[in-house]
């Protein structure tokens, strides 16, 4: 059974009327307020986790101020004294003869980083002379650089042509081989070694031969080369003339 509704009366309608004029004016007063700090309360609320670092890593973790649950993280490589090239940065290229200093300041480093107690290394002139000699030859010693988009030059390879009967004739040996202590680590030296392989193709070379520095205490060098191929066939000694 269903009641039918009645229109309130007068005196009904006037009340109503007065309720709406007294409450609707306090609600527009007061109430958008306190809606006004409750969103200031919730903007206060900090919508970025800090950032933790480690010391090759920069992990930076954000999440929406109003969906927490979507994160986007953010991984990038820093280095303290330069940035860690990329191994599809590097070009790997034969020297140029110009370059000499660069390649004879390179392999002084080199050696004086081998020998520390030996003082003939301690002046590059010599290196930088021999550098520039045989680079201008260029007739049976080469040298591969290692660069960088700039151009800055972060490795050197050399390369001379040696012949033997039990090689089948002409062969290639590498005589240096060094990274900038910043780069190591990071692919530098294996694109040289790469690109030495490259390089001995196209010379017909039927191997490349290379003499390890002393060990134990560079036995990391041995592995390297290993890793990239070599065998090992054991020591090699030098007579001096």
């Amino acid at each position: 059974m269903c009641l039918p509704y009645r229109y309130p009366n007068n005196a009904a309608r006037l009340l109503q009327i007065l309720l709406l004029l007294i409450f609707v004016p306090v609600f527009y007063q007061y109430i958008p307020s306190f809606i006004l700090a409750a969103l200031t309360r919730l903007s206060e609320i900090p919508n970025v986790i800090p950032k933790v670092s480690c010391p090759t890593l920069s992990v930076l973790v954000e999440s929406s101020q109003f969906a927490t649950q979507n994160f986007l993280l953010e991984c990038r490589y820093e280095n303290k004294n330069r940035a860690n090239v990329v191994m599809n940065e590097i070009i790997v290229e034969k020297a140029r003869p110009d370059e000499y200093e660069t390649v004879g300041m390179l392999v002084n480093t080199l050696l004086v980083e081998l020998f520390p107690d030996e003082d003939a290394y301690r002046e590059p002139g010599k290196h930088i002379s021999a550098a520039k000699y045989l680079l201008e030859s260029g007739d049976s010693v080469w040298a591969l650089v290692a660069k960088t988009k700039s151009g800055e030059i972060v490795g050197i390879l050399t390369l001379n042509e040696c012949a033997a009967i039990y090689a089948g004739g002409n062969f290639g040996e590498i005589s240096e081989l060094y990274v900038d202590s910043s780069q190591r680590s990071s692919g530098v030296g294996a694109k040289l070694i790469d690109a030495a392989k490259q390089f001995g193709i196209q010379k017909g070379w039927p191997e490349i031969e290379v003499g390890a520095p002393p060990q134990p205490e560079w036995q990391r060098t041995v592995d390297f080369y290993m890793s990239r191929g070599f065998i090992y066939s054991g020591p090699r000694l030098y007579l001096a003339l």
